[in-house]
């Protein structure tokens, strides 16, 4: 916490309008007749609700009652228009403060109201208390949570908030874009001369920055028995400075909505913002001091708070642990296998992602649960007691969005996971997921950069999957004119073989999850389910089963065969005709599928369909299709393979046309004629 001044002031400002002629009055709490009869957006006749303006300002102001401390005020205000019943969510909204130990930012002067027009008159609803909480997101975030009230389609509501914080370093972030149109968004941030804070604007939508305003604040300085930073001293008494601070204006106009689009990591990484950074604070009469956070201190803070640096070199808890697991292994990886498989089974994941632990180490394995952080740290400790050197890495999830590696920041991650050198190799694991194995990281977790911190070691990592998924299905089927039954086998390896863990674990068990794939397979009757390799993680994963389907597509006399019923992609994913954001699909990724027909009698194909291989540039990705007629069998092959995790914008329209080409071949039917 940065505190500067031990004395009380009282700021006087002289300014002049800093908004060009043609900049709208943005004013609550004048809502007309004509605003609510709207009902559609002015630029975008496909929004479900819109902002018409919405507005930040922050200030730097000087707080008595902090023993004489500079402070950000924030305060937004928000205008926001409901066309349909798509557009109610809206009106649900969070604040985020950010919080270092004891200290955290307020937020004041919460006001929603609701705006409805009712027998031909505006009438308004204010929200109370009751429709307000708090939850603790991650270590250094809190949320506030709160929802407007009486509110339908066609009203308006507006939002007004403050937030107070004394962390001049964490100056409020601004997002012109959202999931909704904006017509006008603005933020000001008014920079007293004592201030140099970095600015910078990420996104892809156009942010004008407006003439900079200059406005004289004198500040009355009043000390008490202290030595102020501005170099006076005596009992009692005051005198004035003056600073020429600077009104930094920044306006977007009819911002279209983000459009999640498939196979997009975090839509906060995209959307447009403008973010600051402190660099420097100079008052008069004093030298300068930097403030500019780099990666070396926040290293520092981590390794030197107990819930982390402490909770890794706890030897006395480490060493409790050990005795009761009774751990075995002769070699590295036999010790990291099974030091993770012991904290799998006796240490279960609470669901909460955190970077600093709450708990000791003793007392989370006594509880048998723990956060992200308190179970990678134990493992992170433990493994190191048994002489196998283990680092902790903190990261932020998909859904955090990306860490920027230009901006030093706490609040940038939200969990950690644990890593060993393995054959000169980093190897990543993360305990908190109970399908994963060492080497096998959650998809929430394959986000790219994160940081790895260690007295000993420090640095850059990529979290990237070095496992591909493949899938290979093998079917046989016997066709009759009516109907058509099938053996199915699919084999499930690498990284799709952790994916389909995964998703028998959340249904539950084994017997589950073929329940909820024959919800997912409903056109067909399946029969002798079974599943091999799922008690032996390391192992790839087997599903058998018989399917049945009581009727055959007919042209005339002919029967029309699909042989696509189980591939990943029944359709193309990519609608849009341009893209502004990657591809990220996670990892890399391969299919594999061959069916085989036995035709019914007097039947024979019609023509063969010509073979078709689409190969991407740089070997990226390619397809391979033929059909082979082998005397009453037919049987067809096809594989893709993205050798890519991610694709640039710049090869998404290849990428569209591979999946196009792909879908259309996959999906063209094999046609069976009867002989006469």
């Amino acid at each position: 916490m940065l505190k500067y001044l031990f004395c009380s002031l009282t700021v006087f400002t002289v300014f002049f309008n800093p908004l060009k002629a043609n900049e709208p009055r943005l004013r609550l709490g004048k809502v007309t007749v004509e605003e609510l009869s709207n009902t559609r957006c002015p630029f975008d006749p496909d929004a479900s609700a819109y902002y018409i303006f919405d507005e930040g300002e922050t200030r730097i102001d000087y707080d008595n009652s902090r023993q004489g401390q500079f402070i950000l005020k924030f305060t937004r205000k928000s205008k926001i228009k409901i066309l349909n019943k798509d557009g109610l969510d809206i009106a649900n909204r969070s604040v985020s403060l950010y919080r270092e130990g004891l200290n955290r930012e307020k937020l004041t002067k919460l006001k929603v109201t609701t705006y409805k027009l009712e027998n031909g008159k505006v009438e308004s609803y204010k929200m109370s208390n009751d429709n307000e909480f708090e939850e603790s997101i991650s270590d250094n975030l809190d949320k506030v949570f709160f929802n407007a009230v009486q509110v339908g389609v066609g009203d308006i509501v507006e939002i007004e908030y403050s937030i107070i914080s004394d962390f001049l370093f964490n100056l409020q972030p601004w997002d012109f874009q959202s999931m909704y149109p904006v017509e006008y968004s603005r933020y000001k941030v008014l920079l007293p001369e004592y201030f140099n804070y970095n600015k910078s604007i990420h996104g892809y939508i156009k942010v004008e920055s407006l003439p900079l305003k200059g406005e004289n604040q004198k500040f009355t300085i009043q000390y008490d028995n202290r030595h102020t930073q501005f170099g006076n001293s005596g009992d009692r008494g005051s005198y004035d400075i003056n600073s020429h601070s600077t009104l930094h204006t920044y306006v977007a106009r009819e911002v279209e909505a983000f459009r999640e689009e498939p196979y997009l990591s975090s839509a906060r990484n995209f959307m447009s913002s403008i973010k600051f950074e402190l660099l420097s604070v100079k008052f008069p009469y004093s030298t300068v001091d930097v403030y500019s956070r780099d990666w070396a201190s926040i290293d520092k803070q981590f390794l030197e708070h107990k819930g982390f640096g402490g909770y890794i070199s706890d030897r006395n808890d480490g060493r409790y642990v050990l005795e009761q697991l009774q751990l075995q292994g002769n070699t590295p990886e036999e010790i990291v296998l099974n030091t993770y498989l012991s904290i799998l089974q006796y240490v279960k994941f609470n669901g909460k992602l955190r970077t600093l632990t709450n708990s000791s180490l003793r007392d989370v394995f006594k509880q048998g649960e723990g956060s992200s952080a308190e179970i990678n740290l134990m493992l992170v400790n433990l493994l190191n007691q048994q002489g196998v050197e283990s680092y902790p890495v903190v990261a932020s999830t998909r859904d955090h969005g990306m860490v920027r590696t230009s901006y030093a920041s706490l609040s940038q991650f939200n969990h950690v996971v644990a890593a060993v050198i393995i054959d000169s190799s980093l190897v990543f694991m993360d305990a908190s997921c109970a399908s994963c194995l060492p080497g096998t990281l959650p998809f929430r977790t394959l986000n790219g950069t994160a940081r790895l911190v260690h007295p000993s070691q420090r640095g850059w990592v990529n979290l990237s999957s070095t496992q591909k998924g493949i899938t290979s299905t093998a079917v046989v089927a016997r066709l009759s004119e009516s109907e058509w039954s099938a053996n199915v086998q699919r084999n499930f390896s690498g990284y799709h073989a952790f994916l389909e863990r995964l998703k028998v674990n959340n249904e539950g068990s084994s017997e589950e999850y073929i329940a909820a794939l024959a919800n997912d397979y409903s056109n067909y009757k399946i029969s002798n389910p079974a599943m091999n390799g799922f008690e032996a993680p390391e192992q790839d994963l087997m599903l058998t089963m018989d399917i049945h389907s009581g009727s055959i597509e007919k042209l005339g006399s002919k029967l029309l065969i699909t042989p696509s019923f189980m591939f990943s992609f029944s359709d193309n994913p990519f609608k849009s005709e341009n893209r502004t954001y990657p591809v990220d699909f996670g990892y890399r990724q391969a299919e594999n599928y061959s069916i085989t027909y036995h035709l019914p009698d007097n039947y024979h194909m019609d023509a063969n369909p010509e073979p078709a291989r689409i190969v991407l540039p740089d070997g990226k990705g390619s397809f391979m299709y033929q059909v082979i007629k082998v005397g009453k069998m037919i049987q067809v092959q096809f594989r893709y393979e993205l050798n890519e995790s991610m694709y640039s914008s710049e090869d998404y329209p290849l990428l569209k046309q591979f999946f196009s080409l792909m879908i259309d071949k996959i999906n063209e039917p094999l046609v069976l004629d009867k002989q006469s």
